[in-house]
């Protein structure tokens, strides 16, 4: 493939074009990729700066790769120093193109992955073209401010900002459908913005899609190019067959799940969500154990923990579904994600679904959880009212833990004065109605005053809340001379107790 140039007057762009019949699929690189050179620290020497999706090569379509040769490290084709001159002599040549080989803008998506994903959803939007945008960073207030001030001025100029660029992202209507791949084990913070994810969410043209739809966390965190090939190939062939990207899912025949591991779709504001679970269903048994787990799928060594630690409970006599927290990066307590509040609702709708399928009372339903999974499993007996609730080491004060991952929880940003404060406003009506909603539950808490981790110490006034629960802490039953007692190891401490509980209550 031969790199060429083209230009409006003394603005040039420079691309590689495979020609070919019907569709025109338009690649915006990612980064103008640039290495220190080895002699000196100030010398620079350029790379390409185009991602070639190996896999689009062997379709018929027409591709266009755009290399971002603007501003110092690129400038999203869209800016530098402050003119628009990249955007315009962009479109120029993308228009050139199409007539050159008599493609209609229908028959044209505009791609683009990671940086290069907010072009291809803001020129798309802007010029009528479907767009696909896969992982895009989106905002661009953080990424400038925060990683890349250097480059700042060399795209925006000394008197314009990110801001701006938003702002007329945000002010844009859809004239053609529009997909954008999302994934919650995406570190980069810079790729939410919540004003955004919220334009895409309201805009009826633009559909929004989940890795973890479709693939488990662990390989979108280890093998996040092979993923993100295969998803261009799909979205390419269906547009290419279709002409739009409007109605693209994912296969789901070809889940890339855990062994029992099942996927109940929702359709939530119009979006689609899923509720990963396991379910172990007991002829006969009258009461069902809905349990909160404390963590999504996690690398062990050479294999994977599934985010399932409950397996004791296979043995008791109920009917048990373990809800796996598939939300935000390594889970948004069942509540949040990235400060959308829909898991909540969510899994209040999966529950009294599977409810109802199995014919359960409400007041045969016992909640439990661990740790993240004893608060949540509190906060929905009180909220909702189930009547029975098991809780072991809850963290009932989450305040501390929260603040590590703000963004992918909760949609704060990380570069807050009071982070502590802010994840305190955000969390306040959760702590709220674990104190003051339904103080009829009945259960049992487990517990220790010596825990390891911040935020479980059982405070009086939450007792006085849950008067027919009871709080049985380690201390009164061994020995221990230790200072602190570590979180994960209390669990282990009650598990026969926990079991017995669990059988009594069921012959009741």
């Amino acid at each position: 493939m031969i790199e060429t140039r083209y230009s409006i007057e003394t603005s040039p762009v420079s691309y590689i074009l495979k020609e070919g019949t019907d569709s025109l699929v338009v690649i915006f690189a990612p980064y103008v990729d640039m290495k220190t050179d080895s002699d000196s620290n100030k010398k620079f020497i350029r790379k390409s700066g185009y991602k070639f999706y190996a896999s689009i090569e062997q379709l018929k379509c027409a591709v266009l790769y755009i290399r971002d040769d603007f501003g110092y490290t690129g400038g999203f084709n869209i800016l530098e120093n402050g003119d628009r001159y990249p955007e315009i002599v962009t479109i120029s040549l993308i228009k050139n193109i199409q007539k050159k080989l008599n493609i209609p803008d229908e028959n044209t998506l505009f791609l683009g992955e990671k940086k290069a994903g907010f072009p291809s959803a803001f020129l798309g939007l802007k010029y009528g073209y479907n767009f696909l945008s896969i992982l895009p960073l989106l905002d661009l207030e953080y990424h400038f401010e925060g990683k890349n001030k250097i480059s700042k001025d060399a795209m925006f100029g000394t008197t314009s900002s990110p801001e701006k660029i938003i702002k007329e992202l945000l002010g844009l209507k859809a004239e053609k459908p529009g997909l954008v791949i999302r994934s919650d084990y995406d570190n980069a913070i810079e790729s939410f913005n919540s004003e955004i994810i919220n334009f895409f969410d309201n805009e009826d043209k633009v559909s929004m899609l989940n890795l973890e739809t479709q693939y488990l966390a662990f390989d979108i965190k280890n093998k996040v190019d092979t993923i993100v090939n295969e998803v261009v190939t799909d979205v390419c062939n269906a547009f290419i067959e279709n002409k739009t990207v409007e109605k693209f899912q994912f296969d789901l025949s070809k889940s890339k799940i855990i062994d029992n591991e099942k996927i109940e779709h929702f359709f939530i504001d119009k979006k689609h969500r899923v509720i990963k679970y396991l379910q172990e269903t007991k002829q006969s048994a009258e009461w069902l154990l809905f349990a909160f787990n404390p963590n999504v799928t996690i690398p062990e060594g050479n294999d994977f923990k599934t985010g399932y630690h409950y397996k004791f409970l296979k043995e008791l006599p109920v009917n048990v579904v373990n809800i796996r927290d598939n939300f935000a990066l390594n889970g948004g307590w069942y509540m949040w994600e990235q400060g959308d509040t829909y898991p909540e609702k969510l899994i209040y709708d999966f529950m009294e679904m599977k409810r109802k399928e199995l014919n359960i009372e409400k007041k045969k339903v016992i909640l439990f959880g661990a740790s993240k999974g004893g608060f949540v499993s509190l906060y929905f007996a009180k909220k909702y009212g189930y009547s029975q609730v098991i809780a072991i080491v809850p963290i009932l004060d989450p305040t501390h833990l929260l603040t590590k991952k703000i963004n992918s929880v909760l949609g704060l940003k990380s570069n807050l004065k009071n982070p502590e404060l802010a994840v305190l406003e955000k969390i306040d009506d959760k702590l709220e109605t674990l104190s003051h909603y339904n103080n009829t539950i009945e259960g049992t808490i487990w517990c220790s005053d010596l825990d390891d981790m911040e935020g479980t110490t059982v405070s009086e006034l939450f007792i006085e809340s849950i008067p027919n629960v009871k709080v049985h802490k380690l201390e009164n039953y061994i020995q221990n001379d230790k200072p602190t007692i570590a979180h994960s190891e209390i669990a282990s401490e009650f598990l026969g107790k926990i079991k017995s509980t669990i059988v009594e209550l069921v012959k009741l």
